[in-house]
């Protein structure tokens, strides 16, 4: 069974998707540049890449050759290039345009030697223009700023890469019915049959599937839910009556809210609310 692991943010629970802590932490934007090189040109840098490197292909094509394979790239393609990497490149049209740019990291890149396709190019050349102008205007606070968008461009890099893992797959089934339990979960007439009938998956199916990709069943997905909704009413300055509470998150009973809060918490709403005031 896949684990996965849980994000909580203002009462949303979410997967974490990919099945990874991935993580990336730029430790100094160096360059960005924008080249214009003729077919019969090459570039060899047989020493190794001083930092990790991006190259984005704006018009044309060109063909990478690194001791273990070569890699033809053409315009809306990305090519990921670590420090220490030792390769060559020529373009193989004429004229052939692209970006390319140097950042370190405190610790190897996560994104190796490879090259990226997309299929929507547009939003990746859009971010690259937009630094290459940072960069270019050098106003204070600039690498500040081609830092964040840089950021922006390796996430998208990684969203792209993520969108079609097999988890994601399974995900995409149940999304309606995940994303009617967030927007409806403190509806009490919530079942799971009817969360199965929003899929158009049988319910075994529904089960199964949910259960993959959150690693808890529906069920408890649910109460997860109306837990967090509870504890945040419980902070509250308003003051809400633990009664109230159980019917605001979508619990039939007083008994029935404080037993679901005590099994995943440990304390009563009441105890909780004390123990939230003190702590606060």
């Amino acid at each position: 069974m896949i684990q996965t692991e849980f994000k909580v943010r203002r009462g949303n629970i979410m997967p974490d998707l990919t099945n990874l802590k991935f993580d990336i932490r730029i430790e100094e934007f160096i360059l960005i540049f924008l080249r214009r090189m003729e077919k019969d040109e090459y570039f060899f840098d047989k020493g190794g890449r001083e930092y990790n490197g991006l190259v984005y292909i704006l018009e044309g094509s060109s063909e990478y050759t690194f001791l273990d394979k070569k890699v033809i790239l053409k315009a809306g393609d990305l090519l990921s290039i670590p420090q220490g990497c030792v390769y060559q490149m020529k373009p193989l049209s004429d004229p052939y345009r692209y970006y390319y740019l140097d950042y370190s990291t405190a610790v190897p890149s996560p994104f190796g030697n490879r090259a990226y396709h997309f299929k929507n190019p547009e939003v990746i050349r859009s971010a690259f223009d937009h630094l290459n102008t940072i960069f270019m205007q050098k106003r204070p606070g600039y690498l500040l700023h081609c830092r964040s968008v840089l950021y922006n461009i390796l996430y998208e890099v990684y969203r792209n890469e993520s969108a079609e893992t097999v988890l994601n797959k399974k995900y995409k089934k149940i999304e309606s019915a995940v994303e009617f339990l967030i927007q409806n979960y403190t509806d009490c007439s919530i079942s799971i049959p009817m969360l199965a009938e929003i899929t158009g998956l049988s319910e075994p199916h529904f089960r199964l599937l949910f259960r993959e990709v959150y690693s808890v069943p529906p069920a408890k997905y649910l109460n997860l839910l109306r837990i967090e909704r509870a504890k945040d009413l419980l902070r509250s300055r308003d003051k809400y009556r633990i009664e109230a509470i159980a019917e605001m998150t979508g619990y039939s009973s007083l008994y029935y809210f404080s037993s679901a809060f005590h099994r995943e918490t440990g304390m009563s709403p009441s105890q909780y609310r004390r123990s939230s005031q003190i702590n606060g």
